[in-house]
């Protein structure tokens, strides 16, 4: 499992939302990015199964999970069947963390 992040700015995200929640835009501009840099492909088209997990039926090998808040944004690409979750409050955690990687 790889895992990416980043804050939302004021900056226009490379890809449009898929739903009007404030991040959305910035989930899947992200999300592009880790399925980009994880295995050298272009954002898939989505579908949605049943419960609502989005999925990537041209790729059912690529399992991936996005979440936002008003500020941050989270992806989650495995092999396997994955989910993340991030809170607000929660990125400043992570911020703190990748600054001291």
């Amino acid at each position: 499992m790889e895992l990416f992040w980043t804050q939302i700015t004021d900056a226009q995200p490379a890809f449009p939302a898929r739903s009007k929640a404030h991040g959305s835009a910035w989930g899947v501009s992200l999300l592009a990015y880790a399925v980009r840099a994880v295995w050298g492909i272009a954002l898939p088209e989505t579908a949605v199964l049943p419960g609502g997990k989005p999925y990537f039926p041209a790729c059912p090998q690529v399992h991936f999970s996005v979440s936002h808040t008003r500020t941050a944004a989270l992806v989650a690409v495995s092999a396997a069947p994955v989910g993340a979750d991030v809170e607000q409050g929660l990125h400043n955690a992570l911020e703190k963390l990748s600054a001291s990687e």
